[in-house]
């Protein structure tokens, strides 16, 4: 400790103090004094608007679910989902050979009666008499022909419907006996159901059964070789190696169980269909010559010419019905549009289910739910920027065109179903694009602003700062999205800064 009360230690400390103090001094003379950056704004008018925002996605303005207002068989689809359409232009169209028909009957019948009016007109020649009378003879061998051929094949294919297939089933449940072979041509006109109680008894089979249904009796239960089944031409034959446990047996007539019976069926009702429209061509074709025979041999007086021009309103107004019809057989865009659904095929039976949805091209709307907060906020024809998920850096105008007065509850807070319909639609829109929805609820214009971080308050009374340090009360309106708050009580062109 003795070097502490050294002469030389105490020097040295002193002079190292005189160096720190020196070396402080230069710092502070030679380091220039900070300077206080302060940010300043002049007082200009800007537009000023208070926004919600909202998401929202795109839909079709107008959709129209298409179907066919008749029964039949869909022949063709000629769109499908995404294809686009013009107006008027055929989407789909049913099998039209019967109204086809009725048609080309009725276009055939106006050109007859056409012709005979200018016939009784000018007078008519022995020469056309006897071709009218002819026409007529032929015309009533077709109709004979036709009702004989369809009549045979009616009863040809119907004969068939009801005889194939035939087969006995137990009347209750399903078991393993071997059923009896059902089999001949059933021949009688009427369907039903034959019921077979079998019991035992002294036949060689030791079976017998009770007939009841189309036909009535008891008969013996034959296990060697088929034997009649009543009269209608059908035969029976037991299996002799079944015991019967099943007592009742039932053969349906037809046998609507058959894999083959629809197929039988949709024959027998197309020849209907056809011997149907057959029979009414050869009529309207006898018809046609009838009344042309009557207008071949009538004198020309004022009472047939009006009777033949009445004949030929007649059936050119039947003309126009039957191309109403027609029209009932095909689908027509109502306007230029794009299929958004089809739910139909070729080859299908019409049902209400068979649809063919068209959203309207070129007219699109955006749906937006807005929160009971900000319902009252907006109204009808408030403006609106819309930016799309799929082009987030392109902002288009729009404006609000409804606002549902009935709210839809979500999680206990009530929302109202708002459309918004763009200014300018882009090539590109489509339906369900997704897009952020600035609706502008309040707006003004030129008036004088500044952004809120130049605003001070002092007892919450609002004040702005000049360079010079002078303190300016002042008055606040809306705040908008940018950011920038509307104030009272300052010039125009006036300085602020930000201390």
């Amino acid at each position: 400790m003795h070097w502490l009360f050294a002469k030389h230690f105490w020097r040295t400390i002193g002079f190292l103090l005189i160096i720190l103090v020196i070396c402080a001094a230069a710092y502070t003379y030679l380091t220039p004094p900070k300077k206080i950056i302060k940010e300043t704004i002049i007082i200009l008018p800007h537009n000023i608007t208070e926004t919600i925002t909202v998401s929202g996605k795109v839909a079709a303005e107008k959709t129209t679910v298409l179907s066919f207002p008749v029964g039949g068989t869909i022949k063709q689809v000629n769109k499908r989902v995404g294809d686009k359409t013009t107006e008027s232009e055929i989407i789909a169209s049913l099998t039209t050979e019967a109204v086809t028909a009725e048609y080309e009957s009725l276009r055939n019948r106006l050109f007859f009666f056409e012709q005979a009016k200018e016939k009784t007109v000018r007078g008519n020649t022995d020469t056309e008499k006897a071709v009218a009378d002819a026409q007529v003879t032929a015309a009533q061998v077709t109709k004979n022909n036709v009702n004989l051929e369809f009549t045979q094949a009616m009863t040809n294919t119907y004969q068939t419907l009801l005889s194939t297939d035939l087969q006995a089933y137990p009347t209750y449940g399903e078991n393993n006996d071997i059923p009896p072979t059902i089999s001949g041509t059933y021949t009688c006109p009427s369907e039903g159901v034959y019921r077979l109680q079998l019991f035992n008894s002294n036949s060689p089979s030791g079976i017998s059964y009770t007939l009841s249904g189309i036909e009535n009796g008891t008969f013996v239960a034959n296990v060697d070789t088929p034997l009649l089944l009543g009269t209608c031409g059908l035969y029976i034959k037991f299996s002799p190696l079944e015991s019967y446990r099943s007592r009742e047996w039932i053969v349906s007539i037809p046998n609507t169980r058959s894999s083959q019976y629809s197929t039988l069926k949709n024959a027998y009702d197309l020849i209907k269909t056809q011997a149907i429209t057959a029979g009414k061509e050869a009529d309207e074709a006898l018809k046609i010559a009838i009344k042309n025979k009557e207008v071949v041999y009538a004198t020309a007086t004022p009472e047939t010419i009006a009777q033949a021009e009445a004949n030929i309103l007649e059936i050119a107004a039947q003309l126009r019905a039957s191309e109403s019809r027609i029209a009932d057989y095909i689908i027509k865009a109502p306007y230029a549009g794009v299929i958004s659904a089809v739910a139909m095929h070729t080859g299908e039976s019409v049902t209400p289910e068979r649809t063919i949805t068209l959203a309207y091209l070129g007219a699109y709307e955006l749906e937006a739910q807005i929160p009971e907060i900000d319902i009252t906020k907006i109204t009808i024809n408030n403006t609106a920027l819309v930016r799309f998920d799929a082009k987030p850096h392109e902002e288009i105008p729009a404006r609000v065109t409804f606002i549902s007065p009935i709210a839809t509850e979500v999680g206990g807070v009530a929302y109202y179903k708002t459309r918004i319909r763009l200014e300018q639609e882009p090539s590109w829109i489509r339906e369900g694009l997704n897009a952020d929805i600035n609706i502008i609820t309040e707006e003004k214009k030129q008036v004088p602003a500044v952004p809120k971080r130049f605003i001070m308050y002092r007892n919450d009374s609002p004040y702005v700062i000049t360079p010079e340090g002078q303190e300016i009360f002042v008055s606040l309106d809306s705040i908008g999205t940018n950011d920038y708050i509307e104030i009272g009580g300052v010039e125009i062109g006036t300085a602020v800064i930000v201390p």
